[in-house]
Parts: C-alpha cells; structure tokens; sequence
C-alpha cells in the first residue's frame, strides 16, 4: 500500500464504504467489541484503516481510536481521510489521532502530500486541519524528511513540496531552486528563475535554459538581457535556433529591439548552409518572419527529401506570396507525407483555392492510393456546386469499389446542403450532371445504401435549377 497515490486512497475509502455490510445502528459497545479483534491480527493498521472507511460512525471513530498504538504512513493516510469524515464526532477523533502522530513522529506524513493536495479540495477537511496541518508539515525537525521524499509524479504536489522545503529550510534553498530550475513543470521553474539570488542565481539560469518547458527557456532569455548578464547575446543568438516556437521568437524580438541584430540573416544563412537541424529551424523560423525575398528559398525546400522541410516551405510560400500557391499546392495534396498533404488541404481551404475540374479528375486518376483520393475529397467542393457535384458522380463510376462508399457519403451531404443554394445550371451542364447521375445509380449498390439515396430528389434539383 505504500505505492498508493492520492486520488487511490480515496477511491478504495470509497469502495470500501459501498461495500460495507455492517449494521448503521450497532451500539458503540459492539463497535468497540469488534476494533478489539481487528487489532490483534497482522497488519493491524490496514484492518483499522478499513474499519475505519466503512459506514459505521461507531466503528469508524473506534477504528482511529486503536490506530493510535499503531504509527505508520496507513494510519496517517487513516487520519487525513477521516479528517474529511461527515460526522463530527469522527472528525475530532482523526484530529486527536493526527495531534499523537504529529507527537510521536510517527513516519509518513509527507509521503502523503498527494493526499493532502487532493483533500484540501474540500472545505470540510480544510476547516478541520487548518489550524495544525500546515505547522506539522514544516516542522523544523524535518527537514531532511523534506528533502528526502521522493519527487511526486504530480505537478501540483511537486510544488506542494517546494513550497514547505522553500518556507522551512533556508539551508536547502540554493539546492531547490537547482532542482526547481530542471522540473518540466512551467510554474515551478519560472518560479525558482524568479526567486533564485545570489551567487546560485547563475547557476539556476544555466539549468533553466535547458528545461524541457519552452516557456522557461524564454524566460530565461528576458531574464539575462533584463540583468544584463555576460553571456546574454550569445544565448539569444543560440535561442534563435531553438526548436519551440516561444523561445526563438522570444530571441528574435530581444535581437532586434534590444541587440540590433536581424535575425532573419542568420535564419536566411543557416538555409542557405544547409547544416541540420539548423536549417529546418531557421526554414519555419521564416514562415511567419519572413518576406518576399525567402520565396525561393521555400521554393526549394518542396523540393527535399524531408517531410518536414516540405511542410514549412509550403507554408512559407503560403505566407510570404500566396498567390504563387496555385503552383504548389496540386502536387502537395499527393505528396505521400501526411503533413504535407495535410497543410495543403487546410491552405486550398483557407486561401480560396479554385481548382479546375479537369485538374482534379487528373489527380484522381494518377492517385494511387486510397488516402490519397481522400484528400482530394476533401477539396472537391472547391470549384463550386456543380463542379462539386460533376466530380462525386464521376468518381462514383470511376473509382475502386473500397472508395465508393465514402464518395456516397459525400453526395449525401451534397443533398443535405448544397442543394438548397440557388445557382443556374446551364443546359449543357444539366444534360452531362443527369447522364453521369444515371450511371453512378447502377454503381449505388457499391456504396451507397439506396434507402438513404434520394436519387428521385437529386434528379428534381437538375431538372428545375
């Protein structure tokens, strides 16, 4: 039971209470009959800890009453949870067994901070304990009990924990704010980035600067131009290569502002380098920073052998000259990175792409996979309602039968919606919309349920529009 977190102490109190089969109105007597066997078996604290969860008031109080021969880290877990008890009897009790245990050291307390984090959500717990829960917890006496308790999986109780070790030993200080420094945690970080003075205060920057959390990593960067350290420059000139998003550009707002440096020649010279992983870095650096005169920079990296090159020079051309998109994005959609052909469909919608019909049956017809005929699903709405519709009819009939149903699924929705616009259709449009309609109908059965295809309806919509 030692490896039980918070959030599990409280769920087996719980089952352990729904499951209880005791009587509600035994007397006190019988109760205090019962705790007597329950404390001579082995492993008295866990029995007592389960007495102590049912639905019995008697039992319950009995229960932490024998506890109190028994110190260990279950009897502490035993006394928390009864401090959230609903009879008031019973929460006295577990405040009388946790003042013994505070007494007699018994071990635990702080093993518990889980515990107590998921119980300080409950008033009735933080009435009962706030006049002496917060004061054990920062016993001087323990401090290296502090110390030595194993990091928490949690973040808030990690910053439970820094927090006692900050407030109560001043001689552990520099070694926390180390270990806060390194925590992937972002609040607990920037808090020892915040607090840590002195001689440390280097030593804390340096650790923090190699957080895992990019937000630390950025503060990091204002914090050393804001103290004017000796290293400053260099570390925003390195953070512009930084992988995450809020560092580099962090360091590129200290760069030009502060540094009168532009970043985007040293982005625009790793690109040109070609050096990994600087260069892919500096490439999305420039899709949101850069400018015309990066197109053919993006321009080429669609042409490398790495996805993630593809994917931000698409973006880049999307950003710095969206008009040259038209170019790029037919190839995009086939290319076999799903990234790549993802940004295409979100960019051909985004940007008002209108493809011709005649570029899409192309496409179509040179895919050769599944996935990719998908995608071109996806952007067959693009050039209008017609040319929509002409499309799904001509790959109903086309296609593989494994591509058919979902084809169905999207005249479906064609009916659903794009039916009710008002737009003409032209006689010849018309004629070629009613034939292609006629033969998909004998390619239904592949796809399309004909209880859920209203062909009667669509033919209607042709013939009136």
């Amino acid at each position: 039971m030692a490896s039980i977190d918070g959030s599990d102490w409280l769920r087996i109190d719980e089952r352990l209470r729904s499951h209880s089969q005791w009587s509600v109105n035994e007397a006190q007597s019988t109760a205090e009959e019962a705790i007597a066997f329950w404390r001579s078996t082995p492993d008295a604290d866990i029995a007592l800890f389960a007495v102590a969860c049912g639905f019995d008031g008697y039992r319950r109080q009995a229960a932490l009453r024998a506890l109190r021969d028994f110190p260990s880290p279950i009897t502490w877990a035993t006394a928390l949870i009864r401090c959230d008890d609903w009879v008031a009897q019973v929460r006295e009790e577990a405040t009388q067994l946790a003042h013994h245990l505070i007494e007699v050291r018994a071990p635990g307390l702080h093993g518990h901070l889980d515990l107590i984090v998921q119980l300080r959500k409950r008033e009735r717990f933080t009435a009962t304990t706030m006049s002496w829960l917060d004061r054990a917890l920062r016993e001087p006496r323990d401090a290296d009990v502090r110390w030595n308790t194993p990091s928490p999986a949690s973040p808030h109780v990690r910053r439970l924990a820094f927090e006692l070790i900050e407030d109560s030993d001043p001689q552990n200080l520099e070694a926390l704010w180390l270990r806060a420094a390194r925590d992937p945690n972002a609040a607990i970080a920037l808090r020892a980035v915040a607090r840590a003075t002195g001689e440390t205060r280097e030593r804390v920057l340096a650790a923090a600067a190699r957080n895992p959390n990019a937000a630390v990593r950025a503060e990091v960067l204002r914090a050393k131009v804001r103290e004017g350290a000796a290293d400053a420059r260099d570390a925003v000139t390195s953070a512009l290569f930084d992988r995450a998003n809020a560092p580099r550009t962090t360091a590129a707002w200290i760069a030009r502002n502060t540094l009168h440096i532009e970043p985007r020649d040293l982005w625009r010279a790793a690109v040109d380098a070609g050096a990994e992983p600087a260069a892919g870095v500096a490439l999305r650096a420039l899709n949101s920073q850069g400018d015309a005169a990066d197109l053919p920079r993006f321009v080429a990296a669609l042409r490398s052998g790495d996805a993630r090159h593809r994917t931000a020079g698409l973006a880049g051309i999307a950003s710095v000259a969206p008009e040259a998109l038209d170019d790029w994005l037919p190839a995009a959609l086939m290319d076999p990175a799903s990234r790549v052909a993802r940004l295409a469909v979100r960019l051909a919608r985004r940007m008002g792409w209108s493809p011709s019909t005649e570029l899409l049956e192309r496409l179509h017809s040179e895919a050769t996979s599944e996935i990719a005929r998908t995608r071109l699903l996806s952007v067959a709405h693009l050039p209008g309602k017609w040319a929509h519709l002409d499309l799904l009819l001509a790959w109903l009939v086309d296609t593989k039968p494994m591509d058919r149903k979902l084809i169905g699924l999207h005249l479906l929705d064609w009916l659903r919606n794009e039916s009710r616009s008002m737009l003409p259709l032209d006689d010849a449009t018309r004629a070629r919309l009613l034939n292609r309609m006629a033969r998909a109908q004998g390619h239904a059965h592949g796809g399309i349920r004909h209880d859920r295809m209203d062909w009667d309806r669509m033919r209607f919509v042709l013939e009136h529009a």
